[in-house]
């Protein structure tokens, strides 16, 4: 049977993109992955490896538009590209969808139902408002099944049944991390024995890297630290946001005490380089990379409204913080960076609780629920 994997990004993979390579790549001999994506790029390459891929290129518009600007023009290219794919996926031979990024669901689902075939909608993003009630309709109509990546994601587009399969990491790259001298001089920290405070990831106004700045300039009134910015505007993020972000560490005083690391394709020693580990991020559907810095035996931090919160232990791999309050978010770090020992207890917390989440132990459930989609539509 041929399973139809469709995903918008072609370009820099994300936590979503290697979460999805990690679970096909388990899937059994009798399911064939098989990939349609909407431009090309280094994820697009990642999966020729793997698998026989199928680039679609989306128009401009469809590219640009986001979950609160689509424009009529780029619904227009969007019913094309669906026609276009539902093409693609009979020439292929198809026996069942997977649709993988929110650009996939809205073109992906449509295309699936052309041709009659089911259609697993795995979610990670929390969608409210018009996109959201758009994509449950959708769904409805042409989807047989739903995975999510965390229940805040499931439970934001009213997915009761989704099953919940999160975002696995593999534990072995973060077993042997740099050393950490040796880190901070990669990314010019000083060695001056003062701790240093991460926030990982692509920067974007919904990630917080601006909450990350205050809380900074917070900390900072109590006691000495380094903060770190790792990360780039990517996915068509705000390009002038990595700007405001230096402006606003000038305006709170804090430049000197900040560093601004660019994307690392590999973050091991972005991850060896610190000491604590934060997301800031409004409504993180997962938070792929707190569970990596867990994984390296970093102790972290994240407001209570993150989908990784169902996988870590409040006071125990690190704290759970009450939305939005960037006071009682300080405090907590405070707290981190005055007790060495503190660290050391919640970071081997942290990395027990990381095992949990690898490929290993988490494969069977998205294997067991493609494989009963695609025993449903061969009956």
């Amino acid at each position: 049977m041929r399973l139809g994997v469709i995903n918008h990004h072609g370009r820099s993979p994300a936590g979503s993109e290697f979460s999805l390579l990690y679970y096909l790549s388990s899937l059994p001999p009798e399911i064939e992955p098989r990939m349609f994506l909407f431009e090309e790029g280094r994820f697009a390459e990642m999966c020729r490896e793997r698998y026989r891929t199928v680039v679609l290129p989306m128009s401009e518009r469809v590219a640009e538009s986001t979950r609160g600007s689509f424009g009529l023009g780029a619904i227009g290219d969007a019913a094309q590209l669906s026609y276009r794919l539902s093409r693609a996926l009979k020439a292929e031979r198809i026996d069942g969808v997977l649709t993988n990024s929110v650009k996939a669901h809205f073109v992906g689902l449509p295309a699936a139902r052309i041709n009659g075939l089911p259609c697993i909608v795995y979610l990670h993003d929390v969608l409210r408002g018009s996109a959201g009630n758009i994509l449950r309709r959708l769904a409805g109509a042409c989807g047989k099944s739903a995975l999510a990546c965390s229940k805040l994601a499931a439970e934001s587009l009213g997915f009761k049944d989704a099953t919940i399969v999160y975002s696995p990491i593999e534990i072995e790259p973060f077993l042997h991390l740099p050393e950490k001298g040796e880190a901070r001089r990669t990314f010019g920290i000083p060695e001056d024995g003062l701790p240093v405070v991460g926030l990982v990831g692509r920067i974007a106004p919904w990630k917080g890297q601006d909450r990350f700045l205050r809380i900074a300039a917070r900390t900072l009134r109590r006691q000495r630290a380094h903060f770190a910015i790792v990360g780039s505007a990517i996915f068509g993020c705000d390009p002038a946001y990595p700007s405001e972000l230096r402006a606003l560490a000038e305006r709170l005083g804090i430049a000197g005490s900040v560093h601004f690391i660019p994307w690392q394709t590999d973050l091991s020693s972005a991850y060896a380089a610190l000491d604590v580990a934060c997301n800031c991020s409004e409504a993180e559907p997962f938070g792929r990379t707190t569970v990596e810095a867990m994984a390296a035996s970093l102790p972290v931090l994240c407001f209570a409204d993150a989908g990784v919160c169902e996988v870590f232990t409040d006071q125990r791999s690190g704290y759970q913080i009450e939305t939005y309050d960037e006071e009682a978010f300080a405090d907590g770090l405070s707290r981190l960076l005055a007790d060495a020992s503190l660290r050391a207890r919640f970071g081997a917390e942290a990395r027990s609780e990381a095992d949990r989440l690898q490929v290993a132990h988490l494969a069977p459930r998205f294997v067991n629920a493609v494989a009963a989609a695609m025993r449903r539509s061969d009956s």
